[in-house]
This record gives C-alpha cells, structure tokens and sequence, in this order.
C-alpha cells in the first residue's frame, strides 16, 4: 500500500470521552497524519487541531453497517461503540488491485453513508441513511 493510501484513506473510527469521533487511518493517526508529521501519543489531543467531530446523527446502527464485520467493532465498558474498523485485510480496498473485486465499491458506499450523518439539514440526507 502507498503512503498516499495509508495517510489519507480513512481506516476506522474512534471515539473520545466527549462522544465526538475521529476518522483515523492506518497508522491511527488522524487521516493525513502519520508518525512524521506530528509525535505519537495515543492519548494525545493533537494539539488544536480539529481531529475530533460530533456526529449527532451517527447510531449504533450505522456503526454496525460502516464496519467491515463484528470482529471490527470495539466496546467500552459501558458496552457503547468506540472504534470500528471500515475495512480488515481481507476486504482492504487496495489490495489486489488487479483482481475482480467489489471492494472499493463497498469502501466507497460506507464513506458515502458516513458523510450523510454530517450534514448540517437531515431532511436532505434522510434517505441514505435508512
């Protein structure tokens, strides 16, 4: 995989203890951060950057359908969703590329459905997300 691909391609979803989320990517890191650009700290507020969004819309049913498969989904201990995986190393969009596969169209329907959570008037989106 690319450095293009590890740094911008959104990887999963983490949530913070303000219930606001956080698209990360492979190297989770907030997308278009890795390990060069900014100090790793996995309890690091990345300073004042504006990584971390409300989605008041964002359900658990909607988490269930983004993630790749059950073993992607991860609880607290309140059994709340606080991270999912979109994608696993069987269903990574860029991996071989040469071959028939559907899974950058399944990749590209999940971002798809995760942008429609964000939008400002719902009665525009509404159907997207059913």
């Amino acid at each position: 995989m690319t450095d293009f691909f590890r740094i911008n391609m959104p990887y999963g979803l983490h949530r913070n203890d303000n219930g606001e989320w956080m698209a990360f990517n492979r190297e989770n890191m907030p997308i278009g951060i890795n390990k060069k650009t900014i100090e790793y700290d996995q309890h690091s507020n990345y300073g004042d950057l504006p990584v971390f969004t409300s989605y008041p819309r964002l359900s658990e049913e909607i988490l269930l359908r983004l993630s790749a498969d059950k073993g992607s989904i991860q609880r607290d201990k309140d059994g709340e969703i606080n991270k999912i995986f979109l994608y696993n190393d069987f269903s990574n969009p860029v991996n071989n590329l040469k071959e028939v596969s559907d899974h950058f169209e399944k990749y590209w329907c999940k971002l798809r459905l995760l942008s429609t959570v964000c939008f400002r008037y719902p009665e525009q989106t509404e159907h997207l997300v059913k």
